[in-house]
């Protein structure tokens, strides 16, 4: 009676698996320091969670998914983090082409303060009146 092969330990899996995912990390993230951060921390948890892990019929898989999944939310938190800079020189050809919006409001805003200098009633009269034959 042949039984299943048993389940490798955490250690087995690791020292196997490890510079695959290492690579595929590194694919990923273009960045060494970065990849080796994500394995590590899939790592961490494959560690605490082996029991379950290892008893999945893909573990490879399923830890290869884990680190597509950690890479995605670095790049979820990298990019709500990260503020992008225009270079100079497009931010003044930008401010150039945009009308400043600020000088007409001033405008609008000295027209409001001389109309409410005038006193009431000294404009000019306008009717609505109709000429009907």
């Amino acid at each position: 009676m042949n039984s299943p092969p048993p389940d490798p330990s955490f250690e087995q899996f690791a020292q196997a698996r490890l510079p695959a995912l290492l690579r595929y990390a590194a694919a990923l993230t273009d960045d060494r320091e970065q990849s080796r951060d994500i394995v590590q921390e899939v790592m961490v948890r494959v560690f605490r969670d082996w029991g379950r892990i290892s008893a999945l019929e893909h573990p490879n898989a399923y830890v290869k998914r884990m680190v597509t999944s950690e890479y995605l939310a670095w790049r979820r938190r990298w990019s709500v983090r990260t503020v992008r800079t225009l270079p100079a020189e497009t931010l003044h050809r930008l401010a150039d082409a945009e009308p400043d919006a600020s000088e007409s409001i001033g405008a609008r805003d000295e027209l409001r303060r001389g109309l409410a200098r005038l006193p009431r009633g000294s404009g000019p009269r306008w009717s609505c009146a109709s000429t009907r034959d």
